[in-house]
């Protein structure tokens, strides 16, 4: 009884948190001044992102062998400046820490999440995450048909909010689990 009232607690903490930033994106103004406008939406993106740290769970190994989670960032500068807005921050009791990359710095040792950015070249996109799927890394991005392709977790802006979709059969070949009341949160959930 305990666990099903926690796992209803974290359920209720997420959809609060998920209704917060949708009712905050959808009331941004469409005004001429897009510049400020694109900047809160990568603020709203960045803030979804690191909370799916907090209901991501990782193999022991990895978990365990680090007092702080690794963002790593690839072909998004503009990102870059609002995820170090929140680096530092504890999650789960471990320090974020925000790091930019290349293709060849990408591996578990240097990224527990790794956010792509949606302009990505679609080969190079494609062979990273050929060569990541048994290794234990979050993987996110913003890009059409992401999670349809091979990602983990696709960020959609659906009538002025932002939703996700969730690609579980990848997850699960990185030995990574999701919170089920995330998943529940999702518009699509991709099993297979």
């Amino acid at each position: 009884m305990n666990f099903m009232h926690l796992n209803l607690r974290k359920k209720y903490q997420f959809s609060v948190i998920a209704i917060v930033l949708t009712l905050l994106f959808a009331s941004l103004p469409q005004r001429a001044d897009a510049i400020s406008y694109q900047q809160k939406l990568l603020m709203l993106k960045a803030l979804m992102t690191i909370k799916f740290f907090k209901y991501s769970r990782w193999p022991d190994k990895e978990n365990n062998s680090s007092d702080s989670y690794n963002l790593c960032v690839l072909d998004t500068p503009e990102l870059l400046t609002a995820f170090n807005s929140v680096k530092g921050k504890l999650i789960n009791g471990k320090e974020l820490k925000v790091n930019q990359v290349n293709y060849e710095q990408v591996n578990s040792s240097v990224c527990h999440l790794l956010y792509i950015g949606k302009n990505a070249p679609q080969q190079a996109l494609k062979s990273l995450l050929e060569n990541l799927i048994k290794e234990p890394i979050l993987t996110i991005s913003d890009q059409s048909g992401f999670a349809a392709n091979g990602g983990m977790v696709e960020l959609v802006t659906i009538d002025k909010k932002i939703a996700f979709n969730i690609n579980l059969y990848k997850l699960r070949k990185s030995s990574l689990s999701i919170s089920s009341s995330v998943l529940e949160l999702a518009d699509k959930v991709i099993k297979k």
